[in-house]
């Protein structure tokens, strides 16, 4: 028998992280240590949070 077929079809769902909503600080300054650095940015441009406002100057 060999490995044929989707492979993903065998996966389990992959639940998907909620936002922080409410309680995040308004001001991005503010975010770091509240979202972990591979989260996506909660800003809502969908990159991870490292490579938008996560980014050490």
């Amino acid at each position: 028998g060999g490995a044929t077929g989707n492979v993903l079809a065998q996966l389990p769902p992959m639940s998907i992280p909620q936002p922080l909503g409410d309680n995040l600080p308004t001001d991005p300054a503010e975010w770091d240590g509240l979202v972990s650095r591979n989260a996506t940015c909660p800003c809502g441009s969908g990159l991870k949070y490292k490579h938008c406002h996560g980014q050490v100057a």
